[in-house]
């Protein structure tokens, strides 16, 4: 927005009149910070977002911890979405307060970290795998 205030100074006829209307519109966006986040079940409605967010990952950061229902990979994911939540393969409860029931793939990749043993650090990597196993 500052941008185009500056450009403004420079513009002249049928360029002022465009920024004009960039600008309305840019003044009918709610805040950022006021925008509706994605609930949890939309969230994890299919493992695309999830998958995205383990990508993103530096490859040497932890995706999560094995057995650990605040630092698993889903809540790490969860928790870079604004929730707080601790998961486990039957159950997700939020910090706001309700108890969610996972989608399979979610309870079968929390089943196969969990399998690696409690406090195993999870790689991106190795959470891929089991996501892809998981998706089956």
């Amino acid at each position: 927005r500052r941008a185009f205030l500056l450009a403004k100074d420079f513009l002249a006829g049928d360029d002022r009149r465009e920024l004009a209307v960039v600008e309305r519109d840019l003044a009918a966006l709610p805040p950022v910070g006021a925008l509706p986040r994605a609930s949890i079940e939309e969230l994890l409605a299919t493992p695309a977002p999830f998958r995205a967010w383990l990508e993103g990952l530096a490859p040497d950061a932890p995706a999560g911890f094995a057995v650990r229902c605040d630092d698993c990979p889903v809540a790490r994911f969860l928790g870079s979405q604004g929730y707080g939540a601790d998961c486990a393969p039957s159950s997700i409860v939020t910090d706001d307060g309700p108890t969610i029931t996972p989608p399979t793939w979610t309870g079968a990749f929390m089943r196969a970290i969990d399998a690696l043993g409690k406090g195993h650090r999870v790689t991106p990597a190795e959470a891929l795998r089991l996501l892809a196993q998981a998706e089956g």
